[in-house]
């Protein structure tokens, strides 16, 4: 499990590759053309490519794996530990605290947004309703999305984030004819 997650695979992203197909094949299989028959793939490709970015990421970095101390923790300071480690995963020594804290908060939203399901199905909210909060949600996502790979790209200036910001370019636009 230290490998997965020192080679910035957590956990958390292969079971959620995992449900995002099981859901992608009920999705098509239901027989129903809404929003999730678009949006599945769509997340499931996202994170197929974050899954193989870090993985090619811990293929260019080398990985030294020190042997740890045996000390013996209570069960809640394993649980929390285990948290932090999801949501530190795919963070490298060379990112800045301010990129780490990015990574967080959008691993939180991803949090909150697939939380938000069921919120709205607690307040039994309307069908048009639920809707709209996905489209809205997908729309910031895309924004953010697109307003971040802007900077990566002048950072850098490499083809690799050139395609990224036109792939956020694509989802954005495909995002806004979605409303």
């Amino acid at each position: 499990m230290r490998l997965l997650i020192q080679t910035g695979i957590s956990p958390l992203k292969l079971i959620l590759v995992i449900l995002f197909f099981i859901l992608g094949i009920g999705e098509f299989s239901d027989g129903v053309y809404d929003v999730g028959d678009y949006a599945v793939p769509l997340l499931l490709c996202l994170m197929l490519n974050d899954v193989y970015m870090n993985w090619k990421r811990s293929q260019t970095e080398p990985v030294q794996i020190k042997p740890e101390p045996v000390v013996k923790k209570s069960f809640l300071e394993k649980v929390s530990s285990f948290f932090l480690d999801v949501w530190y995963s795919g963070s490298t020594k060379n990112m800045s605290n301010q990129e780490k804290a990015l990574k967080i908060i959008m691993n939180n939203v991803f949090f909150i947004l697939f939380l938000s399901p069921i919120f709205m199905e607690f307040f039994n909210l309307e069908y048009v309703i639920k809707e709209d909060v996905f489209k809205i949600g997908v729309i910031v996502w895309s924004g953010a999305f697109m307003a971040i790979s802007i900077s990566d790209f002048k950072k850098s200036l490499k083809i690799s984030k050139l395609i990224y910001t036109n792939l956020a370019f694509f989802i954005l636009i495909g995002s806004l004819i979605i409303l």
